[in-house]
């Protein structure tokens, strides 16, 4: 006959496994934004290839997974201020290093490395496809001896019009992204049955979120802004949202639609984020 458990070691038990389960939950939303990332990338990826060979346009190259990588890595897509510098960078180093070429000899992607990345420190932004273009210029180019035979038309075909097909496509999938995310958010309710919130009701549960609210308004004016709010949500419950995610979460329960909550308005709003059973 087996001996039954002791009960705090059952009690033991069941916190581990809602432990597992309150961080299953919480990574759920970063999980499945990589997915929706990495699907996106190599979509876009396999459009442009098939573009490419339909309208017998080079829209397609290689250097573009890398760029891909920058483009979907964050929800949304980062400046193309470094890619702008890199194309001219790349132009003019490539041209320039071409002339060079037979004293680089073998060691011709050693010193384009090298050219890149003080390039790529000086300027604070690193684009990885604009060392495929130097490249090109470099050595990939074919018969050329002056600037005035520079093959202008790379640039456009695949060069700037495979990114501007790119970039669109990830801010296109920026926008379901972002909504896919705060929806997880807002829905997705976290296992927290042993925070003080949770485990009062009635007037002195009201009492602590009152002297919670007081607590996190800093400004001192009555109500939360997202900065304050994220604070509080992170203390009362243990959930460290981004200031986006804190914003539109906020955005949802203000009621008045002014951009800071009032009182009634963070209590709906802790109630929303808990779990009971």
């Amino acid at each position: 006959m087996k001996r039954k458990a002791p009960s705090g070691q059952r009690r033991v038990s069941v916190l581990a496994f809602e432990k597992k389960g309150f961080q299953l939950t919480r990574n759920l939303p970063t999980l499945i934004d990589a997915f929706l990332a990495a699907a996106g990338a190599a979509c876009s990826i396999v459009f442009l290839q098939m573009l490419g060979d339909a309208m017998h346009i080079p829209v397609y190259g290689s250097f573009l997974v890398s760029s891909a990588l920058k483009l979907f890595m964050n929800i949304k897509p980062p400046s193309m201020k470094a890619f702008y510098q890199g194309t001219v960078f790349a132009i003019f180093a490539g041209t320039t290093l071409r002339f060079y070429r037979d004293t680089m000899g073998s060691h011709s992607n050693l010193v384009i490395l090298f050219v890149c990345m003080i390039f790529f420190k000086l300027s604070g932004g690193i684009w990885g496809g604009a060392m495929s273009l130097t490249t090109f210029y470099a050595v990939e180019s074919g018969d050329w001896d002056s600037f005035q035979d520079l093959p202008i038309r790379y640039i456009f075909f695949p060069w700037l019009s495979g990114h501007a097909l790119l970039y669109a496509s990830a801010s296109a999938l920026s926008v379901v992204r972002l909504r896919v995310r705060h929806h997880l958010f807002a829905r997705q309710y976290f296992l927290v049955k042993e925070t003080l919130v949770d485990s009062l009701s009635g007037d002195l549960r009201d009492e602590k979120l009152r002297e919670a609210f007081d607590r996190f308004d800093t400004s001192g004016d009555g109500c939360l802004d997202v900065d304050e709010f994220r604070i509080a949500l992170r203390s009362l419950l243990g959930v460290d949202l981004s200031l986006e995610d804190s914003q539109a979460i906020l955005d949802m329960v203000d009621i008045d639609g002014n951009g800071i909550l009032n009182f009634e308005d963070f209590s709906a709003s802790v109630d929303g984020l808990l779990i009971r059973s």
